[in-house]
C-alpha cells in the first residue's frame, strides 16, 4: 500500500529511516537496518543515499550489487559511491579473481564478475571533447552546398545558381540561431567565408549561364 508524500514529508521520512538504519547497524541489528533502508528506497528512489544504505545492509551480495548499480545510474560522479563500488569490486575479486569487460557509456563501465554479477563502475576520467571539433550542423550543410555549387559550374553554371544560395542561407542561419553563444564565435569567420565564396560562385554561374544563352540565341 502506498501513501502520498509531499516533498518535505519525504525528506523527513527518508532522514529518519536512514538515521534509524545507521543506529541499527551500530547496534548490530542488520535486519532492522535493512528494513529501514528498504523503506527509504521505496519513499525516495531518486536519492542515492537510500541505495547506498540499502547496499551496505543488503542480506546478499547480489542485492548489494543491484543497489550500487541503481545508485550509479542516478549519480555516477558521486565520490562516496565510487569508493563503495570499487570496494565491491575488490570483494568480488577476492571471491573469484575474474572480471570481464562488457561495454561502457560516457560515465560508466559495465563489467561482469566471476560470480556472473554485472556491475556498473564509474569512470574516473571525463569524456574528452572530440578532436577535431565537430562543426555545427548548419555549417556542415553550408560546406556541402558550397561544394555542390562548385561542381555545378560544370553544368553551364546552373548548379551554382541553385546551390550557392542554399550555402549562403545555411551560413546566415548559423549566425541567426546562435548570435552570441561563445562556442559558435569561432565559426563566424568560416560562415563569412562561405558567404563570400557562395556569392562568387553564384556570379560565376550566372556568367556561364549568360554565355550559354548567348551561344544558343
Amino acid at each position: 500500500m502506498t501513501y502520498p508524500y509531499d516533498e518535505a514529508s519525504k525528506r523527513s521520512q527518508v532522514t529518519r529511516a536512514l538515521m534509524g538504519a545507521e543506529d541499527a547497524v551500530r547496534q548490530g541489528d542488520r535486519l532492522l537496518a535493512y528494513q529501514l533502508s528498504l523503506e527509504a528506497t521505496q519513499i525516495a528512489p531518486q536519492d542515492i543515499r537510500t541505495w547506498l544504505m540499502r547496499a551496505e545492509t543488503a542480506p546478499s551480495i547480489e542485492e548489494a550489487v543491484a543497489c550500487l548499480n541503481q545508485a550509479n545510474a542516478l549519480l555516477p560522479s558521486d565520490a562516496e559511491l565510487s569508493q563503495k563500488t570499487h570496494q565491491m569490486i575488490q570483494k568480488l575479486i577476492k571471491q573469484d579473481p575474474f572480471v570481464l569487460y562488457l561495454d561502457e557509456t560516457d560515465n560508466l563501465y559495465h563489467v561482469r564478475s566471476g560470480e556472473r554479477l554485472t556491475l556498473s563502475v564509474p569512470k574516473d576520467r571525463s569524456v574528452p571533447e572530440p578532436y577535431p571539433a565537430l562543426r555545427p550542423v548548419l555549417l556542415q550543410h553550408a560546406y556541402r552546398w558550397l561544394w555542390m555549387a562548385f561542381l555545378g559550374l560544370a553544368l553551364a553554371g546552373l548548379g551554382a545558381l541553385v546551390f550557392a544560395p542554399l550555402a549562403a542561407i545555411s551560413a546566415v542561419a548559423l549566425n541567426l540561431i546562435h548570435p552570441s553563444r561563445h562556442s559558435f564565435r569561432a565559426y563566424r569567420i568560416q560562415s563569412l567565408l562561405v558567404l563570400i565564396l557562395s556569392g562568387s560562385l553564384w556570379l560565376c554561374g550566372l556568367l556561364l549561364f549568360v554565355i550559354l544563352l548567348v551561344h544558343i540565341i
